[in-house]
Parts: structure tokens; sequence; C-alpha cells
């Protein structure tokens, strides 16, 4: 109950009527390798035949991405990862 709790406490503070230029809680990050939802770590979500994984900011690759922007490249387990847009 008290994991739940945090996770909907960390939902919470995420803005979706923000406009993210960086990658930071709330931003939906599409990439080389995958799409990424930065939010609570929620797992693989398939939406209108595309994959996104929602994953919380204290997860390695979300660490890697915070603060890049569209067309920022970071290396991430040996990979080269392109940043395609920010949501």
């Amino acid at each position: 109950m008290l994991e739940a709790r945090k996770l909907k406490e960390e939902m919470m503070r995420i803005d979706p009527s923000a406009e993210n230029n960086t990658v930071s809680p709330g931003s939906l990050v599409i990439t080389s390798l995958g799409n990424y939802y930065i939010s609570i770590s929620a797992g693989k979500i398939d939406h209108e035949k595309k994959s996104y994984f929602a994953i919380s900011m204290s997860a390695p690759v979300a660490q890697a991405l915070k603060g890049k922007k569209l067309g920022d490249k970071i290396k991430f387990n040996d990979k080269v990862i392109e940043i395609l847009d920010v949501i």
C-alpha cells in the first residue's frame, strides 16, 4: 500500500500540459532504440501499434536521458541512442 501511495504521489507531480523541450518527468521520449514515458515504472505499454516503456526518473536510461533534447545522442550500455523527439 505504501508503494502504491508513493507511485500516486510521483504521478501527481507530473503536469501533462507542460511543454517539455528537454527530457524531464512527464516527457515522452522517442529514441532510435525505443520510446520512453518518463513517469513511474509501469513497464511496457502498447498503443496504436507502437510500444512505449513507462520508466521512473531513477531508471538508469532515464538518468542518461535527463536534460537532453531533440537531436542529442547518449551512450547507454555500449549503444549510441539518438533522441528523435521529446514531447
